[in-house]
């Protein structure tokens, strides 16, 4: 009877260590409220997907963005510009490959952002702050 609680203990530990750094992130994120955007030119629609828009949750604590698509919406576009308007960073994805894209932001400068995510005739955009 020792053996299975020492193994049921080790076996809670290990899944305290493996979603520790996750419940941190997720307690000190701040969310991005992401609109439609009409300044930005959007990607030309994609015949396999559908047409509805469908926003995706982003949020970002001191070192990550993570962006969350709850349902594929085919290729996408990111895009982060700083408060010059310069893109600091730019990535396009498969959100049925990618649905959950993280970019680190540890190390870049404080200031304003503003995050831009483009797929099937929509464009999305949300300021934040580091």
């Amino acid at each position: 009877m020792k053996k299975c609680n020492s193994t049921i203990g080790y076996c809670l530990l290990l899944l305290l260590a493996l979603f520790t750094p996750q419940l941190c992130m997720t307690t000190n994120a701040t969310e991005i409220f992401l609109k439609k955007d009409n300044s930005i030119p959007p990607q030309p629609q994609n015949s396999n997907v559908s047409s509805e828009t469908l926003i995706p949750n982003a949020a970002f604590d001191d070192t990550m963005l993570a962006i969350n698509f709850n349902s594929p919406v085919g290729i996408v576009t990111i895009t982060v510009y700083d408060q010059a308007n310069l893109p600091v960073y730019q990535e396009t994805i498969d959100t049925s490959t990618n649905p959950e894209p993280d970019i680190q932001i540890g190390g870049w400068d404080s200031g304003n952002y503003k995050l831009c995510i483009t797929y099937n005739n929509t464009a999305l955009s949300g300021d934040f702050e580091l």
